[in-house]
């Protein structure tokens, strides 16, 4: 469409822009994350209980402090594009579970898939980045894993990527939050990984 091929347009034209200075991760980001052992069967009451041996085991203090939620914990999104937690799954929602694991000193983060559908079909962030980032901004995530599976995407691979970090430099200005980007497989090396 005519829309699409503006966007696509504007893309192409958009500086490549590097993350913002100091980059807070200066170790490899070390914690759990949930497709290791439950896949799709992950909910609040899990994760509350994975934040809380790790926040009491000694596994914080050995510098685990990363707790992320993989696919499965959208459902849909709105009329208005904003992403939706599984309501049966996360019934306080994915801000209130973020508090909880800021509260224990951990940090959170969650999944998502550069095209339209992610790896288990749930939606993806194609076409949706600037409303996602804003989502995820409000909600107070530190770490965000970009799939690259499912459905329809921009025609260059690392679009999606560049358009979260631009997103998140704007979060991490308004908020002094930093969130690490995860980028999942790039068949390409000369397009993986340029911000």
């Amino acid at each position: 469409s005519r829309e699409e091929a503006k966007e696509e347009a504007k893309e192409e034209a958009a500086p490549q822009t590097r993350a913002l200075a100091p980059y807070p991760a200066a170790r490899p980001p070390m914690g759990f994350n949930s497709w290791n052992f439950y896949h799709c069967n992950i909910d609040e009451r899990t994760v509350r209980a994975i934040v809380d041996a790790i926040a009491s085991n000694g596994m914080r203090e050995a510098g685990y402090e990363y707790v992320n939620i993989d696919d499965c914990w959208q459902v849909e999104r709105l009329a208005n594009g904003t992403i939706q937690p599984d309501p049966a799954r996360f019934p306080s929602g994915i801000k209130a579970l973020a508090d909880y694991v800021h509260s224990r000193r951990l940090k959170f983060g969650l999944y998502t898939a550069r095209g339209s559908r992610t790896c288990q079909s749930r939606p993806g962030a194609y076409r949706h980045e600037a409303t996602d980032v804003e989502t995820y901004c409000e909600w107070g995530i530190d770490y965000l894993k970009n799939d690259n599976c499912g459905g329809a995407g921009w025609p260059r691979e690392n679009t999606s990527w560049l358009l979260f970090q631009r997103g998140f430099d704007a979060c991490y200005r308004r908020t002094g939050r930093y969130v690490v980007k995860s980028v999942e497989y790039c068949g390409d090396v000369e397009g993986c990984g340029a911000w």
